[in-house]
C-alpha cells in the first residue's frame, strides 16, 4: 500500500471521529423542538425563520392555518428523525474507521469487514426511516405554513427516493464482498 494511500485512509479516520463527536452533540437538537412545541411557538418560529422560503406563488398562510399549526407531531416527527439520523451516523462512521483501519492493516478478507458492510448497509436503512420522518415533518411546514425548508434537515419525498437508491448500491457492495468472502473461505479449504 503507498504511504499516500495510507495517510489518505488515516486522515479519512481522524475526520470521522470529529463527526462522531458532533454526532453526540446532534443529539440536543431534538430539545430545541420539543421547546418550541412546549411553548406552542412552533409555527411562529417556522414563519420567522430564514431557514424556511416562501412558495414562489407568493401566498401566505392563514391565521387559521398557524393557529391550527400540529405543533407536536411535527416536533416528534422532526426530534425522531434527528435522532435516528445521528445515530445512523454515528454507527455508519464507525463502522467505515472499522473497514479503513483493517484496509490499513492489509485485513482485505475478514469477517469484521463483512460486519462492518452489513452494518453500514443497516443505518443506511436507519437513515431512510429518518428521512421519512424528516419529509413528513417538512410536508406540515409546506402545506400549512406555505414554507419550505432549505436550512437543517429539509428532505424531502425526492430524498427517500435517493435513499433508495443508496440502499441499492449498498446492498450489492455487500453481497459481492459475502460473496467473494464464501469463493476465499471455499478456495482455502480446497488448498
Amino acid at each position: 500500500m503507498s504511504k499516500w494511500l495510507k495517510f489518505g485512509i488515516k486522515t479519512v479516520v481522524f475526520f470521522s471521529y470529529i463527526c462522531i463527536a458532533i454526532g453526540y452533540l446532534v443529539f440536543l437538537f431534538p430539545i430545541g423542538y420539543l421547546f418550541e412545541a412546549f411553548q406552542n411557538r412552533t409555527a411562529h418560529d417556522i414563519l420567522s425563520s430564514s431557514d424556511f422560503l416562501r412558495l414562489a406563488n407568493n401566498h401566505q398562510a392563514t391565521l387559521a392555518a398557524v393557529k391550527s399549526f400540529p405543533n407536536w407531531p411535527y416536533a416528534l416527527l422532526m426530534s425522531v428523525g434527528i435522532i435516528l439520523m445521528a445515530w445512523a451516523g454515528i454507527k455508519a462512521l464507525k463502522a467505515l474507521i472499522k473497514l479503513l483501519n483493517n484496509i490499513v492493516a492489509q485485513e482485505y478478507f475478514s469477517a469484521s469487514n463483512e460486519e462492518a458492510l452489513r452494518t453500514i448497509f443497516k443505518m443506511q436503512l436507519v437513515t431512510f426511516v429518518s428521512d421519512l420522518f424528516f419529509a413528513s415533518g417538512n410536508q406540515l411546514t409546506r402545506s400549512w405554513l406555505l414554507r419550505v425548508n432549505h436550512g437543517a434537515s429539509p428532505q424531502t419525498w425526492s430524498d427517500c427516493v435517493q435513499d433508495i437508491y443508496v440502499i441499492i448500491f449498498l446492498a450489492a457492495i455487500y453481497e459481492t464482498y459475502r460473496h467473494a468472502m464464501r469463493m476465499k473461505t471455499e478456495n482455502d479449504l480446497t488448498v
